[in-house]
């Protein structure tokens, strides 16, 4: 199973989350996707590999959804 407090959250509602965010700060929607960058909260250092590997890629994953919002 997952590690380190993973969230379950679906990528779709934590892009959106992101979204509005970004909005609540005053920054142009449109914007979003070119200039966050989303990261794992934690680092990976000491992270087992299943749970290192699964974050890169539900962080690669909220990005891309961010650019189809």
């Amino acid at each position: 199973g997952l590690e380190r407090g993973a969230s379950t959250e679906p990528v779709k509602a934590a892009a959106e989350r992101v979204r509005r965010l970004w909005g609540e700060l005053g920054f142009a929607p449109e914007e979003v996707a070119k200039r966050v960058v989303v990261t794992p909260t934690c680092g990976m250092a000491g992270a087992p590999p299943p749970y290192a590997r699964w974050a890169m890629k539900r962080a690669r994953e909220v990005a891309r959804a961010l650019g189809e919002l």
